[in-house]
């Protein structure tokens, strides 16, 4: 009889213990999931805040050419220069969309990182094209 109770007792251990690592199990997996998400959301917040920084600094380099180009075009005369001060608002407008969505970024107004990401670098290399265009217009190196 002692066997078979010291038998019982061993299942009833075991299974206590079963449930304890189980109960615990699902605390620590709930913990391990929600520190793995933290990870997650940092990094992603660190390669936005890294593209981002990419994006700014090719957009103050150009800025650097900017003044040189608007010069050239306050040189030209008529229908050349109202072509060319166009084709400059346009840049300029591109220019101010693309701040804008940056801004977005770093305000934490962006839904849809990745169709965000592929925006801005859509937005980036149609400007990158028209300003490269204007300064070979305007001889510009």
């Amino acid at each position: 009889m002692m066997k078979y109770f010291k038998s019982i007792a061993a299942v009833v251990l075991a299974i206590s213990l079963v449930i304890s690592c189980g109960k615990n199990s699902d605390k620590e997996m709930s913990e391990m999931g929600d520190n793995m998400k933290e990870q997650v959301d940092g990094q992603a917040g660190n390669m936005q805040a890294q593209f981002v920084s990419g994006v700014e600094k090719e957009i103050n380099d150009m800025e650097d050419g900017m003044d040189e180009v608007k010069t050239e075009i306050d040189k030209k005369t008529g229908a050349e220069k109202t072509s060319l001060q166009e084709e400059w608002n346009k840049i300029k407008t591109q220019k101010q969309e693309i701040e804008s969505m940056i801004a977005k970024v770093k305000n934490g107004e962006v839904e849809n990182w990745s169709q965000m990401k592929t925006d801005i670098q859509d937005q980036w290399a149609s400007l990158q094209n028209s300003y490269k265009n204007i300064r070979a217009k305007l001889n510009l190196s």
